[in-house]
């Protein structure tokens, strides 16, 4: 039996409730779909309760999914379709707080700051320089640019309309490169102390 066809079969399992299929198709995937979380998340916590939630609509939902894809075929694969799970929680989330959230940002284009350094940032870097950003913000830059959703997508998901989306994402690259120079800034000061 190869690979597709054990996940169909734990897929099966699943839909009939199994637990032990469950499991295993949450270890198959977790791994993935946390790293999904936390680029939406302001925290571990939060990414960590995402991924929980998310998995908790999988499960639920799993009775919708129809099949895994043939090689001919154009159907979402089975990770394509949870992860879609996921990264709506995600922004449900985000809508569930946004009576909480602040939104507004004032940045004027004298704060646009080009990094030009020879210095990599580490992933745990960036996802903590994204954290920063204000909900909105960083819920619209993950969909833009990690998840690779289009501006129209975005504001049908959002509610909102593409300039507002247009407007947010260019907000979130100016505070984004904002909050990159200060963390390079500060690891230069350690580094070279002030001289």
């Amino acid at each position: 039996m190869n690979e597709n066809e054990d996940l169909k079969i734990t897929i099966e399992r699943c839909k009939q409730g199994d637990r032990i299929s469950q499991k295993a198709i949450f270890e198959m995937y977790k791994d993935y779909m946390l790293a999904l979380c936390q680029r939406y998340a302001k925290s571990n916590t939060e990414a960590e309760d995402m991924l929980m939630e998310g998995f908790l609509k999988v499960f639920q939902n799993i009775a919708s999914f129809k099949e895994l894809p043939t090689s001919d075929t154009r159907k979402p694969s089975f990770k394509s379709w949870v992860k879609k799970i996921i990264i709506n929680n995600a922004i449900n989330s985000f809508h569930y707080n946004k009576k909480h959230n602040t939104l507004e940002t004032n940045l004027s284009i004298e704060e646009v700051v080009n990094i030009e350094t020879d210095y990599m940032f580490s992933e745990e870097e960036l996802i903590y320089a994204i954290r920063k950003l204000p909900n909105k913000l960083r819920v619209i830059f993950n969909m833009a640019v990690i998840d690779d959703l289009h501006q129209d997508e975005i504001a049908n998901i959002l509610k909102t309309s593409k300039d507002a989306v247009k407007m947010s994402l260019y907000r979130a690259r100016i505070l984004l490169k904002k909050h990159l120079l200060l963390m390079l800034n500060e690891k230069q000061l350690k580094q070279y102390g002030n001289r």
